[in-house]
């Protein structure tokens, strides 16, 4: 009896305890949103003023970095040169602070370079009609220089795992972070009597996925060497060692914008609301400046008009369409990031089990893309694209039987980064159902 007494005052202790202060955690990768708040450019050596967009939160909810914080950041200017180079501004994103003071390190940059100028174009603005000698004017002129705006929103990743320290939050919610551990290893329930909703069991449908590789373009757009390469590679690897239900593979003259487009209404029609989708296309990519637009290239599109493309607001509209509880879209072609508008917010990467049923039970609608708005390597590695060899790279060495897409990305980030010219992206696409949750790769049994 004594002893239950001084059980049941341990307990309220610990209450007492964890009523004011609990632990937290950021992992490793976790993505935080920073802005701008001035203008920065290669030309003006002006200091950066960056915060924290969003209040970065755990799972129960509790603030671990409060909006408006400040980022430190290095900037790295470069002038727009002469010979018709241009600027260069680089943000490497060092550091900000949690609510508790402790010092948070990011590892993550980004850069804009300003274009270059031709010789054609120097002279057309200058107004000289007349090829100066050895070209001696040109040398004079300066390409053009790189800004980042104002306002620009920026997803940097976190360097390592940090446990923060939360004022006045609520025990029960910590015994769900820490006790839980110490008391399932005893075979207790830690959560019965304290009125903590435990997670939904996850409940996993079907897999499906729709692959597109084309390299025998024709017209004004020249073949490819890698895309169907990696479109079957990937293929291959899905079927022989993660789970998957249904395959369809357009490679090459299947891949017409109608056939395409076909499939697309054919996931539409079929896949169900507990089910997953993955999508993969390689191939080319096209932006319109003046649309303001990207658009996938057809095997059948021999012309630069954007009738034969498929826009990334119409993959937008079926992404919205498929009625799974995840679609994760992989996009490895020019100009593919046009695919993300607007600004989206996902769950924080944990590893754990109660992370993946959270993020298994939020529907998601996310894309991993190859680039920005910018074009993309097709050459690479072991006859693969930069994106697509490190793509498969990570897939084929998870041994976790959960692996989600944000962890596929912070694998493929740096090392795409450091040997291409391109940034890969990843993020929630707007307008389309995403309510946080993560699309989970699941090795077969």
């Amino acid at each position: 009896m004594l002893l239950a007494r001084v059980n049941i005052i341990c307990l309220l202790l610990i209450i007492g305890i964890c009523a004011h202060a609990q632990v937290g955690i950021i992992n490793s990768g976790s993505a935080i949103r920073v802005k701008t708040q001035n203008d920065l450019n290669s030309k003006k050596n002006v200091v950066a003023q960056v915060i924290v967009d969003q209040n970065v939160l755990d799972l129960d909810g509790n603030v671990l970095i409060e909006m408006g914080t400040a980022v430190e950041v290095e900037v790295e200017r470069r002038k727009a040169k002469v010979r018709g180079k241009g600027g260069k501004v680089e943000l490497h994103f060092l550091s900000t602070t949690a609510v508790d003071g402790q010092l948070i390190n990011l590892t993550d940059e980004y850069k804009i370079k300003g274009d270059d100028r031709d010789i054609v174009e120097t002279l057309f603005c200058i107004g000289c009609f007349v090829m100066p000698g050895p070209n001696l004017l040109f040398l004079l002129i300066p390409g053009k220089n790189a800004e980042i705006p104002e306002n620009t929103v920026i997803n940097v990743r976190v360097a390592s795992k940090y446990k923060i320290k939360v004022e006045g939050a609520d025990m029960a919610v910590n015994i769900g972070v820490d006790h839980y551990k110490d008391q399932t290893l005893r075979g207790g329930d830690p959560l019965k009597g304290l009125n903590v909703t435990k997670a939904k069991e996850m409940k996993i449908g079907k897999y499906y996925s729709l692959v597109i590789g084309i390299d025998t373009y024709k017209g004004e757009w020249e073949s490819l060497n890698n895309a169907v390469n990696d479109a079957n590679a990937i293929n291959d690897l899905l079927t022989e060692k993660y789970k998957l239900d249904h395959s369809i593979t357009l490679l090459n003259e299947d891949a017409t914008r109608a056939n395409i487009i076909k499939k697309l209404e054919w996931l539409v029609a079929n896949v169900e609301k507990d089910d997953n989708v993955f999508i993969y296309y390689s191939g080319h990519g096209e932006f319109k400046n003046e649309l303001n637009k990207g658009y996938w290239v057809p095997v059948d599109a021999s012309s630069k008009s954007t009738s034969e493309f498929i826009s990334n607001n119409d993959l937008q509209t079926f992404l919205g369409g498929i009625k799974s509880k995840h679609t994760l879209l992989v996009s490895d072609a020019c100009f593919s990031g046009d695919v993300f508008r607007g600004h989206t917010v996902s769950v924080p990467f944990e590893e754990s089990e109660r992370y993946f049923n959270l993020v298994h039970n939020l529907a998601s609608r996310q894309a991993i893309t190859s680039g920005g708005i910018e074009p993309v390597m097709d050459g690479g590695q072991d006859g693969h694209s930069v994106f697509a060899y490190y793509l498969l790279k990570s897939l084929k060495e998870n041994t976790s039987k959960f692996f989600d897409a944000s962890q596929l990305y912070a694998d493929i980030k740096i090392p795409v980064i450091n040997n291409s010219n391109q940034s890969p992206k990843f993020q929630s696409i707007k307008n389309t159902g995403d309510e946080g949750g993560q699309f989970i790769f699941i090795l077969k049994e």
